[in-house]
């Protein structure tokens, strides 16, 4: 058990296991302030009231269902650096269920409000450890569990992005143990 402690002490300070929603929360951006319009560049089909595909003035590509000129409905998004988002779409912006692919082999599933991660969702990390749970303001907010690729969660409350409290353990071998997680391995 202390064992599991110290891998998760040693595992916190690595930076490829830091949280990475800050390139979403940018590429959320990035859609939200250029969204596809007809005046970003209808390259075929009906960009203002039907199905149609879109590339924005940064370059990134939009497939699927416009309204009043704007990506609104099931769609998907590819973008310059290789990002994907497949999903909902409302006005212009990430809304609804969708899928967001990154290219460095990140994804969250989940619930997007207004471009951003609100609501319930998964957000697996390239290393294999995955977050099921809530969240806010693009961050892991509310009722969660983080599982760890090597065995083991940890279950609890989480407050922009870091655990908040006291949670449950659940280690490689079964065994639980209630503790603390003050930051994110």
């Amino acid at each position: 058990m202390l064992r599991f402690f110290s891998q998760l002490r040693a595992r916190r300070s690595h930076p490829a296991h830091r949280p990475r929603f800050r390139a979403l929360i940018g590429m959320l951006f990035l859609f939200a302030m250029m969204p596809a319009t007809a005046d970003s560049g209808c390259l075929r089909g009906d960009c203002f009231n039907g199905q149609g595909v879109a590339e924005t003035s940064g370059g990134a590509r939009y497939t699927g269902s416009f309204r009043d000129g704007k990506a609104h409905g099931s769609g998907t998004i590819v973008f310059p650096n290789g990002d994907i988002y497949t999903g909902e779409m409302a006005d212009g912006t990430l809304h609804g269920r969708g899928v967001y692919r990154f290219a460095n082999g990140n994804r969250y599933k989940g619930d997007f409000v207004k471009g951003r991660m609100d609501g319930t969702g998964i957000y697996v990390y390239q290393n294999g450890n995955r977050y099921v749970g809530q969240f806010r303001n693009d961050k892991m907010n509310g009722a969660g569990t983080l599982y760890f690729q090597e065995g083991g969660s940890y279950a609890g409350q989480f407050r922009d992005g870091q655990p908040d409290g006291i949670g449950m353990f659940r280690l490689p071998d079964g065994s639980t143990v209630r503790k603390k997680l003050d930051s994110l391995p």
